[in-house]
């Protein structure tokens, strides 16, 4: 019998694993739009960590249970930006953009993506 190839394994499960929010309750009042970017990411991307909109999800849910620090503040509106830019054709205003991360801020969200990606393949 063929064995299914493991990148189709993978591809598969990331149709179905579930969405990660931050602890509190906030999940619910997701976009649906961006609960679809979730999913086009999830087949387009290769890299085992979690996406730019899941990291939205995540971090919009946080920010509904509490404020964010700065760097975390930054790091929401950055991949908000990318996610509402490459799935809503929106044009984030100058005094929002955050084209560039400092490589702290870039390292937070590394390790963001890890956790959450970690946290779904549960």
């Amino acid at each position: 019998m063929n064995q299914i190839p493991k990148y189709f394994k993978d591809k598969v499960k990331g149709l179905s694993d579930p969405v990660v929010f931050h602890p509190g309750g906030w999940g619910a009042d997701t976009p649906a739009w961006l609960m679809q970017a979730i999913i086009m990411d999830r087949v387009i991307e290769d890299e085992p960590m979690a996406t730019d909109a899941e990291v939205t999800a995540y971090l919009m849910s946080a920010a509904f249970t509490a404020p964010l620090d700065h760097d975390h503040a930054d790091i929401y509106l950055h991949v908000a930006q990318k996610t509402m830019e490459k799935y809503k054709g929106a044009i984030v205003p100058d005094d929002l953009r955050r084209d560039e991360l400092s490589d702290w801020q870039q390292m937070l969200l590394r390790d963001l993506k890890h956790k959450i990606y970690t946290r779904r393949r549960r």
